[in-house]
């Protein structure tokens, strides 16, 4: 898998105790619990990274992939 196909989510699910709060709170509906009743990133593509689940989860199980740096127009490396 190469880095532009990885999930933007990544959920610890031996630290999640499967409150469903992630779920509940996603503003894109990204997450859904499993039928272990473990979330899940179902649409990864539709995260838009806004942070809510991870600054939500009360177990510290979900951690989200960094927004690219978006350079401005004519600033370089």
């Amino acid at each position: 898998m190469n880095k532009e196909n990885e999930e933007p989510i990544h959920i610890f699910s031996s630290w999640c105790k499967r409150c469903g709060i992630c779920t509940a709170i996603c503003p894109k509906n990204v997450l859904e619990n499993g039928p272990d009743g473990y979330p899940f990133a179902a649409r990864p593509e539709d995260c838009i990274l806004c942070g809510m689940c991870d600054a939500h989860c009360p177990d510290y199980a979900i951690t989200l992939k960094a927004k690219p740096e978006v350079k401005e127009e004519g600033e370089h490396e």
